[in-house]
């Protein structure tokens, strides 16, 4: 798997976990490390509604809702600064995106600031919901939990 190890792309996994498919997710909870998922969510456009997302979790926050405001160290973040499951089971975000290059950039045909939307785009489907729906019944945890979007804190986070 292709990676850059300078600092600025280290150290882009303590600004926020990068986010995995449903078939990545599946793959890293079938390694037995789905307990160290958050729940998130990409925020739906006018009438849709919003689409969860299990991700690596942020520290502090393992096993429950991501924050409105989801900034911080992912779970994975090793003291050397890599990512602990990058070998086999890195989040395909994680993969693709590298920090060193602009947000014009195009890594594997892909402009770098539409790559969050389009890995959440690939949970709105009945495998990725079902399993949403199964990890958060695994926790106890419901829709009614999920933090309410802070609309300040999302545009200070672009």
């Amino acid at each position: 798997m292709e990676s850059c190890t300078c600092e600025k792309c280290k150290g882009s996994c303590l600004k926020r976990p990068c986010w995995p498919t449903p078939r990545g997710a599946a793959r890293i909870i079938e390694f037995g490390l789905g307990s160290r998922f958050m729940m998130d969510w990409w925020v739906a456009d006018g009438g849709e509604e919003d689409i969860l997302i299990l991700v690596p979790a942020l520290v502090g926050y393992v096993s429950e809702w991501a924050p409105s405001r989801p900034i911080g160290a992912c779970t994975f973040y090793t003291d050397n600064g890599l990512c602990e499951i990058h070998g086999r089971l890195k989040p395909l975000e994680g993969q693709m995106v590298f920090s060193c290059l602009t947000g014009e950039d195009k890594v594997h045909g892909v402009c770098q600031k539409d790559l969050h939307e389009k890995i959440a785009r690939t949970w709105d489907n009945d495998f990725a919901r079902a399993l949403t729906e199964r990890w958060l019944a695994k926790r106890n945890l419901s829709l009614s939990g999920k933090p309410d979007t802070d609309m300040f804190s999302m545009f200070a986070m672009l």
